[in-house]
């Protein structure tokens, strides 16, 4: 019982410190000079949204003056989407990437609490190890589970790629 508090109260600190690391940091991007792709400058400049064409595109901004990848956009149908079975473990590790072992369930599951999580999923892309388009986050977020996936979890960002999928499968001409 008490092993299982102590397990809570660290888990607890550990939040606390994600959040004051990951929010408690200003950045002036104003003056910040970031490097676009010729696609990205055609973006529309009120509000960054990749004007249509028709055609597959995909822009992953360069990483912010931290070096945090910060921006990803993509357009595409679903024969676009990539046919290659996506590669193993993902070996880079993203700014501010961390990770931490906790109890959870019953109190005798453990499970890591961090994921690396891409701005744009892979099934999409096609992208996995690249620094531009991962960022650290929970393992809840990524997978909507502590362990494996939870497809029909809408706490978890699986749930609404595979929705996102299934609706470019169904509409094919958009």
């Amino acid at each position: 019982m008490k092993e299982k508090r102590n397990s809570r109260i660290r888990l607890f600190a550990l939040l606390v410190l994600v959040f004051t690391l990951g929010f408690g940091f200003s950045v002036d991007t104003s003056k910040q000079s970031l490097t676009v792709s010729s696609q990205a400058a055609q973006a529309d400049e009120n509000n960054g949204i990749l004007a249509f064409n028709g055609q597959k595109q995909f822009v992953m901004e360069e990483k912010d003056q931290l070096g945090r990848a910060h921006s990803a956009h993509i357009q595409l149908q679903d024969k676009d989407e990539p046919k290659n079975k996506r590669p193993g473990k993902i070996k880079y590790d993203p700014v501010g990437w961390h990770n931490y072992k906790f109890y959870y369930g019953d109190g005798k599951s453990k499970s890591w609490l961090m994921n690396r999580g891409h701005l744009i999923g892979y099934q999409f892309s096609g992208v996995n190890d690249e620094g531009k388009n991962l960022v650290p986050m929970t393992a809840w977020l990524n997978s909507g589970n502590y362990k494996g996936t939870d497809e029909g979890n809408q706490s978890g960002m699986l749930y609404y790629e595979n929705r996102l999928d299934n609706w470019l499968a169904l509409h094919p001409n958009y």
